[in-house]
């Protein structure tokens, strides 16, 4: 929720999880009202040097956040609004929105990225998260998740492992406005083609699949079980949506600047467009409240720049000049300090590249919530696996070791690699196509990526040869060199690589473990030097063999493209 410290007073209206706090945000100030008499007990000033500034409450223990934006910086200031105490702070070096909040996180996003913020924690820590494409917008979801909208997709985040549990493809790629979601449906609200709400039914009970509204949204407030919304139109006219489809989109009698609902979902509060604070139960609900509703008051505030308590005139009692001291020196710890004084968190420089992508997806399948690999179409993980023929459940495979490798893991236990190939044990178990070519380990249980793959996707120098590097495009066949045994491989790599193509010229190493060899030299995409000892062994499909004569070359079957000697 969006407020210019500067602009005209218009009532925006939060409520804790808990249902304890109301915070009215209402031109360069927040209320802080009791929810149940509706009666205001302080007040939080909104830093006056921010140029704008978003405002959540959330969380348990609950938290009042304010995010405000200044010249190119952001401060994230966390308040306990109990008393009000301010408890912690983060300065974040780029300029970011308060998309969502849920559960104890806030989803912030800017032009550097998205992170997500912890903000029960005294110590507020902020994570970037991996993101194919910027969001249009976020949402709250079930159980302290978040839904957010990117190009074509609806994503659903876990914000603790900051990977998307599973996704959801629009049938027409369309901007959102508005998006959230519970158990039984992702619900969103198109930015264009016409106001309505459409739904995506997780638990099919016969719910629309869409809902034409009477005017334009200007706020969507979704119950905490996400059934019910409340919507507010752009001229004040407001209804409430019954997700499931047992009652119509059902007016309110009223004129609202804003609305929140009660955590009973029984009822809503709203502010009346105009001032002050209504009760409104939803018919068939029962009663919502126990004390008649009260009208807010506003005490006059003692420092424009500091936030000061607001005393109600009705209640008050014993010295107020005290009481009045007291609360001041209470909540002025509360107001946001021209200078930062918290950690600050420097926004990341470039977008998420593959590899955190590769990461994000690994840490998701370990941690058991699994979800879609993420689609690499032109990178080093998709060339490797194009060098080594592999089908698309072993390129899986592929992504999902080199994962555990980014991650810090001694590879990946059998049973995960199993779940990533379609349950196909001879894989998990080291009996197939990734065991022959080379391409993983296998030791006490579990399975990791070979060093010299491992070694090209981080890309590293070769530690088996060296590589002399060719635009030239290699033949898909063997083929022979007539040389003596003492020639110069390095030298007679150069002479070659122009017209045959990239060539893995061997070192002593590479000569001592021929296996290792070969498949260091595919994973870069170069030409293997084979050195013929025995017409017996076999050739690689794709290898330069070097043969001391014609005859050996004709008992081999490979044919002879030229003959080296020293100069």
């Amino acid at each position: 929720m969006s407020v210019d410290p500067a602009g005209a007073p218009t009532a925006r209206l939060l409520i804790s999880p808990d249902g304890s706090v109301l915070a009215r945000v209402a031109g360069d100030h927040i209320d802080l009202i009791n929810a149940t008499t509706l009666v205001a007990d302080s007040e939080v000033g909104i830093d006056p040097g921010a140029s704008e500034c978003d405002v959540a409450l959330l969380a348990a223990p609950v938290r009042l956040v304010v995010v405000a934006r200044h010249d190119g910086t952001t401060r994230v200031h966390t308040v306990d609004p109990h008393g009000p105490t301010a408890v912690g702070e983060l300065t974040v070096r780029a300029v970011m929105y308060l998309a969502a909040g849920s559960g104890d996180h806030l989803w912030l996003t800017g032009p550097t990225g998205s992170a997500v913020v912890n903000v029960a924690r005294k110590d507020l820590a902020m994570w970037p998260l991996p993101l194919r494409t910027p969001i249009h917008c976020a949402g709250a979801f079930s159980g302290g998740r978040f839904v957010a909208s990117t190009a074509g997709l609806i994503e659903e985040w876990d914000p603790i492992s900051r990977a998307p549990v599973r996704r959801f493809r629009l049938n027409k790629p369309a901007p959102l406005r508005f998006v959230g979601g519970g158990t039984r449906q992702v619900w969103m609200v198109p930015a264009t083609e016409g106001p309505r709400v459409e739904v995506i039914p997780l638990v099919n009970h016969g719910q629309p699949a869409r809902v034409e509204l009477p005017e334009p949204a200007a706020r969507v407030v979704a119950d905490g079980a996400s059934e019910t919304l409340l919507i507010i139109g752009a001229s004040g006219a407001a209804w409430t949506l019954d997700l499931s489809g047992r009652s119509p989109l059902t007016p309110l009698d009223l004129v609202l600047d804003d609305g929140c609902w009660l955590p009973s979902g029984k009822g809503v509060v709203v502010a009346v467009r105009g001032g002050g604070l209504e009760v409104v139960p939803l018919a068939g609900r029962a009663d919502v409240v126990d004390a008649p509703p009260v009208a807010t008051s506003r005490a006059v505030r003692l420092d424009a720049a500091v936030p000061v308590p607001v005393v109600d005139a009705v209640t008050a009692s014993g010295n107020v000049a005290d009481r009045l001291t007291a609360w001041r020196e209470r909540v002025r710890a509360a107001a946001p300090r021209a200078e930062a004084s918290g950690a600050t968190w420097v926004a990341p420089i470039a977008p998420p590249s593959w590899r955190d992508h590769v990461a994000a997806w690994t840490r998701s399948v370990m941690s058991g919530t699994g979800g879609e690999p993420p689609t690499l179409a032109d990178c080093p993980l998709a060339e490797v696996g194009r060098r080594f023929a592999l089908p698309d459940d072993l390129a899986v495979a592929l992504t999902l070791l080199y994962g555990a490798h980014l991650c810090g893991h001694d590879g990946v236990a059998a049973v995960e690699l199993a779940g990533v190939v379609r349950s196909r044990w001879d894989e998990a178990l080291g009996r197939g196509t990734l065991a022959a070519l080379g391409v993983a380990r296998w030791r006490r249980g579990r399975v990791r990526l070979r060093r010299a793959l491992a070694d090209a996707l981080d890309e590293l120098p070769p530690r088996l040869g060296t590589v002399v590097d060719s635009e030239a495009t290699p033949p898909t066949s063997a083929l022979a060199i007539v040389a003596d045994d003492d020639v110069d491989l390095l030298e007679l790599g150069t002479w070659l690589a122009p017209q045959l193509g990239p060539l893995l010229v061997p070192n002593d190493r590479g000569r001592a473990r021929p296996a290792r060899y070969l498949v260091e030299a595919r994973a870069r995409g170069a030409w293997p030097f084979i050195i013929a000892a025995d017409p017996a062994d076999p050739i690689p499909p794709a290898a330069i063999v070097l043969v001391p004569d014609d005859d050996t070359a004709r008992l081999l079957g490979v044919p002879i493209i030229a003959r080296w000697s020293r100069p």
